[in-house]
């Protein structure tokens, strides 16, 4: 195929399914096909990061793509995280953000990124609320709006009820939505000491797609596993979000 946005489509479905050396070739195709297409590429240092664990690779990727286009939104967001997640440059990640939200003020995965790293980095719950509720007003049906307000209520307000309250608005919105149905079972386990009910919602999640629950399952163990080498104090307890920049 000669259609740039056919291989990556292809791409991004054999990642869902774990073929990650397929999928690598199917971006690699893309690339070929359309050696300056900003979105391909983006994808392609997304797909670096979260799974050949390619920081470098994805680093040059990045700034491939905004040497094309510097305001280009999902570059900037995947940066961002790159340089949150792998670099632990929090500062840069800020800006990474930030610049995203000047090319879109209202989108609901940046507004989310940029609270959490200011809940967690910079302990500015304050700011943080601000933005996710931000996001739920300019998205008041969003799964990703909606379920990161929920986690961002249980872990730092502990307000486990509206929580609850904002997941199942997240779940009435989106019922397949993975990453919701992934989060909702967290809080229920931890906390509402419910494991009856969090098996039956990762049970659901695994029906509607198996592959793609256990690689998020996998990054959330992943980050709790960071999250412990990094912090030996165990009085405070954080659960991780488990949400997709979506390329």
């Amino acid at each position: 195929s000669t259609d740039v946005g056919a291989w990556q489509t292809y791409a991004h479905c054999l990642q869902r399914q774990g073929h990650t050396h397929d999928a690598d070739t199917a971006f690699k195709r893309a690339l070929q096909v359309d050696p300056g297409h900003v979105g391909a590429i983006s994808s392609y240092g997304a797909f670096m990061h979260s799974q050949r664990r390619d920081v470098a690779g994805a680093k040059l990727l990045y700034d491939r793509a905004l040497q094309l286009d510097p305001a280009h939104f999902q570059t900037l967001c995947n940066y961002g995280m790159l340089y949150e997640e792998a670099f632990g440059d929090y500062r840069q990640a800020q800006a990474m953000y930030e610049r995203a939200l000047e090319a879109d003020p209202t989108d609901a995965v940046a507004l989310c990124h940029l609270g959490f790293l200011l809940q967690d980095a910079f302990e500015d719950s304050n700011a943080a609320e601000r933005l996710f509720r931000r996001a739920v007003a300019a998205h008041p049906h969003s799964p990703a709006a909606l379920s990161n307000m929920a986690m961002f209520q249980y872990v730092s307000r502990r307000n486990l009820d509206f929580a609850e309250k904002l997941f199942k608005r997240a779940l009435i919105a989106a019922p397949n939505d993975i990453p919701t149905v992934l989060n909702y079972a967290c809080v229920m386990e931890e906390g509402r000491r419910d494991p009856q009910t969090a098996d039956g919602l990762i049970a659901y999640a695994r029906s509607l797609d198996a592959a793609e629950t256990e690689r998020l399952l996998a990054q959330r163990q992943d980050e709790l596993e960071g999250m412990e080498r990094q912090d030996d104090d165990d009085d405070k307890e954080e659960e991780p979000r488990i949400t997709e920049i979506k390329t």
